[in-house]
């Protein structure tokens, strides 16, 4: 599977169509550190599978669509 680097922002809109408005939110139901998901949200830090995984997870999408942008969320 091909990493697309624009996963960042289907991140971001998956976020917000699930109903977290915002980061803290989104951050604070998962016990997730908000200083390093903002920075995978902005696209300034790499995010490995694994996350990504998890985050599809947590947010009930595709990890697929997450990770490559083909199919659908």
């Amino acid at each position: 599977m091909e990493y697309d680097k624009s996963a960042h922002v289907r991140l971001r809109i998956a976020r917000y169509v699930m109903g977290y408005t915002s980061i803290k939110s989104f951050t604070s139901q998962f016990g997730l550190r908000y200083h390093t998901y903002s920075k995978h949200e902005l696209g300034d830090n790499v995010i490995s599978y694994e996350t990504l995984f998890r985050y599809a997870e947590y947010l009930n999408i595709s990890p697929c669509w997450l990770v490559t942008g083909e199919g659908h969320p």
